[in-house]
C-alpha cells in the first residue's frame, strides 16, 4: 500500500533524525490524471522523500525532492501523475529552516500567532 493515511489526493511525511534534523513534506496531488493516479503519485513521491531524508539528514530539502523524483522515474511505480510539493528541513542545533517549494502551493511561518514569513506561490502557465 502506497498511502499511510487517507488524505484524498494529497500525501505527507515527517521525520526527525537522532541529530536533531527534522523534515516535513506535503504533496498536493493534481487531479485531471484520475483520482487513483494522482493519489498514488503523491504518496510514492512522499514515501521516497521520507526515505531520502532518513538515509541522509544532511541533504537539503531541494536535494531530498530531486532525489526522490529521480528515484520515482527509475522505479516507475505509476504511469502518470503530478503534484505540487512543499518540503521543509529544520536543524534543531543551528535553528535554521530551509524550504523547497514546487508549484502553486506555499506556506506561512507563524510565531506566537504572528505571521513572520509567507512564501509566495510560483505558478507557470503554458
Amino acid at each position: 500500500m502506497y498511502a499511510k493515511r487517507d488524505c484524498g489526493e494529497d500525501a505527507f511525511f515527517a521525520v526527525t533524525s537522532n541529530g536533531g534534523v527534522s523534515f516535513v513534506g506535503v504533496a498536493d496531488g493534481v487531479g485531471g490524471w484520475g483520482v487513483d493516479v494522482s493519489t498514488q503519485f503523491a504518496w510514492e513521491l512522499m514515501n521516497r522523500c521520507e526515505a531520502m531524508a532518513v538515509a541522509d539528514p544532511a541533504r537539503t530539502a531541494k536535494d531530498v525532492l530531486a532525489g526522490a523524483y529521480q528515484q520515482l522515474l527509475v522505479d516507475k511505480p505509476v504511469e502518470a501523475g503530478s503534484s505540487t510539493v512543499c518540503i521543509g528541513r529544520f536543524d534543531g542545533k543551528t535553528g535554521t529552516l530551509e524550504t523547497c517549494n514546487l508549484g502553486d502551493s506555499g506556506y506561512v511561518i507563524l510565531r506566537r500567532g504572528q505571521r513572520k514569513f509567507q512564501f509566495e506561490e510560483q505558478e507557470v502557465y503554458l
